[in-house]
């Protein structure tokens, strides 16, 4: 049996962007008034980017370097705001948003932790159900709980739906063992099908990797078994 567990953290639009025209993104770059490197990675993806979501290589520029302060808070909310935080995620159509999960509290509650952010303007605070902490420990839950069952499934933590989703080839065929055993999973979790055309990812061995979910979602695995 194999087993793949999955963290869904945050959604970045860029991982999941193909290459848009070589000259609709070269107009992109031309546009900018500021002098920049063609050849730079971060200077290409960001007309990629901007090229995407209709907005301006500038504005494309600013939101990528919002990037790398906005991952560098999740641990301190984390850690400091645990009994109330459930996640964080960007999204980038209709509008710019950085959204913070809570399951108590508002943008006051958050405030101390952003006040200094350069991004905190497009902060927003929505209203959850469950924390991180809790859709972490369903996840386990579902885990032991589906242990000696016959199937080869993959549990993630969906940040931005707030549940836990245990995917499986045969939802149905799952749920009729589930019920004969008498187990009952989670609240927050729910069974979801996949694409039975090809195998589970392999395990990396206890190396961070990333993927796509379908809908485009940054996922981060954070244990295989």
């Amino acid at each position: 049996m194999y087993r793949l567990n999955l963290l869904i953290l945050v959604t970045i639009v860029l991982a999941g962007c193909a290459p848009g025209s070589p000259g609709l993104e070269e107009a992109a770059l031309l546009a900018t008034p500021t002098a920049l490197d063609l050849d730079d990675p971060l200077v290409q993806d960001a007309a990629s980017y901007a090229e995407a979501v209709e907005i301006s290589l500038e504005e494309a520029m600013r939101r990528l370097e919002y990037q790398e302060t906005i991952g560098d808070i999740q641990p301190l909310l984390a850690s400091e705001l645990a009994e109330v935080y459930a996640g964080l995620w960007v999204e980038h159509q209709p509008g710019y948003r950085i959204v913070i999960a809570l399951t108590e509290g508002d943008e006051t509650t958050i405030a101390p932790y952003v006040q200094d952010k350069a991004w905190r303007e497009y902060v927003t605070v929505e209203k959850v159900t469950y924390t991180q902490e809790e859709l972490m420990a369903a996840q386990d839950l579902a885990n032991e709980l589906t242990a000696d069952l016959n199937f080869s499934l993959a549990t993630a933590v969906d940040i931005m739906n707030n549940r836990v989703e245990l995917s499986v080839g045969n939802p149905e065929l799952l749920q009729a063992d589930l019920d004969a055993a008498g187990i009952e999973l989670p609240e927050a979790v729910i069974i979801v099908p996949i694409s039975t055309a090809g195998p589970l990812p392999q395990t990396n061995a206890g190396i961070l990797l990333t993927a796509q979910t379908a809908s485009g979602r940054t996922v981060y695995p954070v244990s295989y078994t």
